[in-house]
């Protein structure tokens, strides 16, 4: 069954980790940022947090399936983002604390902060610090985003822009966007994700990585990447608000315009269905399959998931 395979890969992350409380240590720093020094790594808030998000998404699929075991991988899950926000989180610092195995911690300002805050539950103090270093800690570019904020002295770089500062892996940018608009924040999302918007205008294809304090991309990396696809989901999923559901079911939340004219796209297929959709400064409007529907459901479910 396609959902055997599904739960027995969410269930192997943890294997082979050292367990620490409900949290696991990732290992050393090439498993996760490629920095030159140390820092994040070990007990860190991303991907710890993205376990608690699969298993939600497990529990989804197994309660839409009638399969057993939902209720108790939405016990782990919640138990794991207590456990990121009581035990990483540091109120003074308004940032995650990354916790090493002799005893000592490290704080790094990485743009894998803002993929924990994704799927951790909503928390105003959480919230105020990480929009506060995102806008004041130099990671706006006015070409992207950095993966290190500029304003952390001690892991900022420009000699590996993806991971280590001075411009991002290409799908970092889009997917911050994505989160500031699931975050309620469509303003700085739309700021975000503008910034991006010189590529599609000067580049054949949206490179491994480029720089976001000017218009480069380091010629000896890969000339494109499958992470391209965050710019789509961003619009998609972030801007449109299209959000697909594990029953079948199309949901849409549509962000307000950004811009003074409306914006469209066309030919979004959902379970072999048509939408098109329209956002404008005087409100949003979706077809499917050339019918005018009203949200918040463009589509009831159909069937369930495939097994």
């Amino acid at each position: 069954m396609l959902f055997a395979a599904i739960r027995d890969q969410v269930l192997a992350i943890d294997a082979g980790r050292r367990p620490d409380g409900a949290l696991v240590d990732w290992g050393v720093q090439h498993n996760l940022l490629e920095m030159r020094q140390r820092g994040w790594e070990h007990v860190v808030a991303s991907p710890n947090a993205e376990r608690a998000w699969c298993l939600d998404r497990l529990a989804d699929l197994a309660e839409a399936l009638g399969e057993p075991g939902a209720a108790a991988w939405r016990a782990q899950a919640r138990t794991i983002r207590a456990e990121v926000r009581t035990r990483l989180w540091d109120g003074a610092a308004r940032w995650f604390r990354c916790l090493h195995p002799d005893g000592g911690s490290e704080q790094v300002l990485s743009i894998q902060a803002f993929d924990a805050w994704r799927v951790l539950d909503a928390d105003a103090e959480v919230d105020a610090g990480l929009l506060h270093h995102l806008r004041h800690s130099g990671f706006l570019g006015a070409y992207g985003v950095s993966s290190i904020g500029a304003a952390d002295a001690a892991h900022y770089e420009l000699n590996d822009p993806d991971w280590s500062g001075g411009g991002a892996y290409s799908g970092d940018g889009p997917l911050l966007a994505l989160t500031l608009w699931e975050k309620d924040q469509p303003e700085l999302a739309w700021e975000v994700l503008r910034r991006h918007f010189w590529m599609g205008r000067h580049l054949a294809c949206i490179p491994q990585e480029h720089c976001s304090d000017r218009p480069e991309v380091p010629a000896h990396k890969r000339a494109n990447i499958v992470a391209a696809i965050a710019g789509n989901e961003a619009v998609l999923h972030g801007l449109f608000g299209f959000d697909p559901r594990p029953d079948g079911s199309l949901r849409w939340r549509p962000a307000p315009c950004p811009v003074g004219e409306p914006i469209r796209i066309a030919g979004y297929v959902f379970r072999g269905h048509r939408i098109d959709a329209e956002i404008a400064p005087g409100g949003a409007r979706a077809w499917v399959d050339g019918i005018a529907v009203a949200g918040p459901q463009l589509l009831a479910p159909e069937h369930l998931p495939c097994r």
